[in-house]
C-alpha cells in the first residue's frame, strides 16, 4: 500500500460526508478506493474511520462503535482535519513519510553535512561553520558555505597621510563604507598621535538605526599606524557601515567629579525620580540624570555646566557628551552621548564626570582620496559636533579596515553560524 505525508485541511459537509478544502500544508495522494485512515479533528479525540475518497470528496462509511453499541459519528464541518494513512493490520498509525517532494512544502529538510551533489529547494546542510538552506527553485549544486577569497588586505593603499592640527575638545574622524560584495572584517588600523585618547566605534546602518558598537578605548603611546585585531565579522553586500573614531587630548591632571546614581534601563524613555539615572532601550543616545543624586546632593549647577566634548565614565564604558538639554524636564538634565551604548550592571553606579579643556588635537588625512580610488567610501570629520551632524566628504581619514572577500552562492541562504 502507499503512504502519504500528514496534512491539515479544512472540511465542510454533514456527519457522513465532507469535502476537503485547499490543503494548508502539503499534498494528499490517496488511492480512489476504500482506505483505512486516522482522522484528527481539532480538539476531538482520535477517530478510526473507513472512508471512500474520490478526488476531494470523502464519505465516512463506518466509524468506531461505542461501548453502548451506538456509532460514534462526528460532524467535521468547519473543523481543521489532519488525515493520515494507516496500516490495515491493527490500524496502527504509520509515520514513514515519503519526502520526495520537499520542494513543494513550506518547510525545511535536514540533509546533514554538505557533500558534493545535487540538493533541492528547502534542503538544509551544515558546511562548517555555516548552516545553509537551498533556496534555488532549480536546485543547488554549488558549495553551500561561504568561502574566503584571497588574503585579508587593508582598504587604503594611498601614498600617505597629511597631518592637521585643530584646537578642540573632541574630534570625530573616520570613513563610511558601502560593501560591493560579501566579506569579512578581520581588524582595523589607526594613525595615532601619542597622548591622544581614542574611542573607536563600528556603526552598522549609520543612515538609519545607527547600531553602534564600541571596539576600543585607550590613550595612545606611539605615533603612526597601529594595527588592531577583532573577531571576524561577516558583512553582506550592499551594507553601509562606519568605522569612526572620537579623539580628545586628556589633561595631565583631569578635573573629575564622582556622582552616585541608581542606573536604570527601562524599555521606554521616562523622567528619572530622585537619585535615578534613566538610560532607556529605545533612546540609547540619551541619559537622563535627576539633579538630585543617590546621596541626596543637588548637582544642578554642575550638570548644567557640562559642554560638548566632556566625558562621562561608568564601569567599562566611556561616553563623550554630544549635547545638553536643560528645558525638557525641570527636575533632570538630558545628556546626549556617544556611543549610544548602555553599561552594566543595573543599580547603584558611580559616574565619573571629566571636564575636558580645548587643546591642540592632531589628526591625519589623504585629501580627496576616495574620489579617485575607485572604492565605495566617504570620509567623516567633525570638530566639537555630534556624530550624527557630520557631513561626509571625499577625503580619507586615518582609520582603515582590514577586509577579506567572501564568495557566497546565490543558490543558498544563511540559516546560522557556529563559532
Amino acid at each position: 500500500m502507499s503512504f502519504t505525508n500528514r496534512v491539515k485541511m479544512t472540511a465542510s459537509g454533514t456527519i457522513d460526508t465532507f469535502t476537503l478544502g485547499v490543503p494548508v500544508i502539503g499534498y494528499v495522494a490517496f488511492y480512489d478506493r476504500t482506505t483505512p485512515v486516522t482522522i484528527i479533528a481539532d480538539d476531538l479525540s482520535w477517530q478510526i474511520c473507513e472512508v471512500t475518497i474520490t478526488g476531494l470528496d470523502v464519505v465516512v462509511n463506518s466509524v468506531e462503535e461505542n461501548s453502548d453499541g451506538t456509532l460514534n459519528k462526528l460532524d467535521f464541518t468547519g473543523k481543521a482535519l489532519e488525515i493520515q494513512q494507516v496500516h490495515r493490520d491493527g490500524w496502527a498509525p504509520n509515520h514513514s513519510h515519503v519526502e520526495t517532494a520537499i520542494d513543494d512544502l513550506d518547510r525545511m529538510r535536514w540533509r546533514g553535512r554538505w557533500e558534493v551533489g545535487d540538493y533541492v529547494k528547502n534542503d538544509v546542510v551544515l558546511d562548517n561553520p555555516w548552516t545553509m538552506v537551498c533556496i534555488d527553485e532549480a536546485g543547488c549544486t554549488e558549495r553551500a558555505g561561504l568561502q574566503p577569497q584571497g588574503d585579508p588586505r587593508y582598504i587604503y593603499d594611498g601614498a600617505g597621510l597629511t597631518e592637521r592640527s585643530d584646537i578642540a575638545k573632541q574630534i570625530f574622524f573616520g570613513n563610511r563604507y558601502t560593501t560591493l560584495q560579501s566579506g569579512y572584517i578581520n581588524g582595523y588600523r589607526l594613525y595615532l598621535d601619542s597622548g591622544g585618547h581614542y574611542s573607536v566605534f563600528f556603526v552598522i546602518d549609520p543612515l538609519g538605526d545607527k547600531i553602534a558598537e564600541q571596539l576600543n578605548s585607550f590613550t595612545a603611546t606611539s605615533d603612526g599606524w597601529t594595527d588592531f585585531s577583532i573577531s571576524s565579522r561577516l558583512v553582506n553586500d550592499g551594507v553601509v557601515f562606519d568605522l569612526v573614531v572620537l579623539v580628545s587630548e586628556p589633561a595631565d591632571t583631569p578635573v573629575q567629579t564622582f556622582l552616585n546614581y541608581d542606573y536604570q534601563k527601562p524599555n521606554n524613555p521616562a523622567n528619572p525620580s530622585t537619585g535615578v539615572a534613566i538610560h532607556p532601550n529605545k533612546e540609547l543616545e540619551i541619559i537622563r540624570f535627576n539633579y538630585i543624586d543617590d546621596d541626596a546632593n543637588d548637582n544642578t549647577t554642575f550638570l548644567q555646566g557640562l559642554t560638548v566634548g566632556d566625558i562621562i565614565k561608568a564601569n567599562s564604558i566611556v561616553w563623550n557628551v554630544q549635547g545638553i538639554d536643560t528645558t525638557s524636564d525641570p527636575n533632570s538634565i538630558w545628556i546626549t552621548i556617544s556611543p549610544g551604548t548602555q553599561t552594566s550592571p543595573l543599580g547603584l553606579t558611580t559616574f565619573t564626570f571629566e571636564t575636558v579643556i580645548a587643546t591642540s588635537i592632531e589628526t591625519y588625512y589623504d585629501l580627496n582620496y576616495w574620489t579617485t580610488s575607485g572604492k565605495s567610501a566617504q570620509g567623516l570629520f567633525g570638530i566639537n559636533v555630534d556624530y550624527g551632524d557630520i557631513v561626509p566628504d571625499d577625503t580619507m581619514y586615518g582609520v582603515d579596515v582590514l577586509a577579506q572577500d567572501v564568495f557566497k552562492s546565490d543558490q543558498w541562504d544563511i540559516v546560522g553560524h557556529s563559532g
